[in-house]
């Protein structure tokens, strides 16, 4: 099967005003990294290269450009945001693989290269092997939806309700092998319910099949979710984080709303050719963190439902192996299937 390619590129290129405020910030991450690498890194004139796997418009896009502004900003280079999306968003991603291991070239990702990963999918690439994690630049919750009409106002609620009724709902997702097919098996499997999938060919049509009814439920990003959810064309019952966030306070988080333990989320993060200096990557994750904790860029990522991280690499790839490893053992024992 053919995959059709299509390909949008954009240059950031440093403005008047950046000018004198890239000495400053140079000077200030260098100081803070120590000697090394980074003011000749920061100073080239080399296009920073940044790939995203997926079309334009999507969130996964939309964050990446973020990225690729403040990185512009930070270092005052010139930034390229590439969508290059396609197989599974695999084109993209082998594009960085094949790229020189220099720092130039970062893909934007999300946690469906976890999932990747955890499922085995023959791939022209081995991402743990392939790929060195930068920085998560950030993470929101998944909100568990219902349509209005069915019958519940908790997760207790709708647990008792799908058991009642052993595969008769069914439950919709942006496709498969997506977080937020995955984080839906999760519940299935840790609430001990039998809900059928409905795999749609994106996030909008699967949020609209839940709030016209064509579907029962989904787990959706807060972005989309909570607008439906305050206008009343979805019943929201919890978030999927750990914890409550403070970008929907009123909702309890499922490990407190009756599925102990339960904990996944959306994130999107950066990563570079294996091989790239260590130094180099530091550094763009030191740049990427001070950037998404910059009062106007939480902001911002609050407005899409995201928290900003801006994580060091250690920690970024401890959250890829914990992820693979819990969808690794979920695909396993459920005898999933993600073709």
């Amino acid at each position: 099967m053919r995959h059709a390619t299509k390909r949008q590129d954009r240059l950031v290129t440093p403005t008047v005003d950046v000018r004198r405020r890239r000495v400053l910030l140079a000077a200030a991450a260098g100081a803070a990294l120590g000697a090394g690498s980074y003011a000749p890194f920061a100073r080239s004139n080399t296009p920073l290269r940044l790939v995203v796997p997926y079309e334009p418009g999507g969130s996964a896009d939309i964050v990446g450009r973020a990225a690729g502004r403040w990185l512009n900003e930070r270092l005052g280079r010139p930034v390229i945001v590439e969508n290059k999306g396609g197989a599974g968003a695999s084109l993209g991603t082998e594009a960085v693989v094949r790229s020189p291991a220099d720092g130039n070239t970062l893909l934007v990702h999300t946690g469906t290269i976890a999932v990747e990963a955890a499922a085995q999918k023959k791939l022209p690439y081995n991402a743990q092997r392939d790929l060195v994690p930068v920085a998560m630049v950030a993470e929101g919750a998944f909100a568990l939806l219902v349509n209005p009409r069915v019958p519940v106002n908790s997760v207790a609620e709708l647990i008792e309700y799908c058991k009642a009724a052993p595969g008769k709902y069914n439950y919709a997702s942006s496709g498969i092998g997506t977080s937020v097919h995955l984080s839906m098996e999760l519940f299935k499997s840790m609430a001990g319910i039998n809900v059928m999938h409905i795999p749609y060919k994106g996030g909008a049509p699967s949020l609209n099949a839940v709030a016209s009814g064509e579907t029962e439920m989904m787990m959706n990003p807060l972005a989309t979710a909570k607008p439906l959810g305050l206008d009343g064309r979805v019943r929201a019952l919890a978030v999927s984080t750990k914890s409550r966030t403070s970008l929907w306070p009123e909702l309890p988080s499922l490990d407190a709303a009756g599925v102990p333990g339960y904990d996944t989320s959306v994130w999107y993060g950066l990563s570079a050719p294996a091989g790239t200096p260590q130094d180099i990557v530091e550094e763009l994750a030191a740049t990427l963190g001070a950037s998404a904790s910059e009062p106007a860029n939480k902001t911002w990522l609050n407005a899409q439902g995201l928290e900003p991280v801006g994580d060091k690499p250690a920690e970024f790839k401890g959250k890829i192996e914990r992820e693979i490893q819990v969808w690794a053992t979920l695909i396993k024992e459920s005898g999933l299937k993600l073709e």
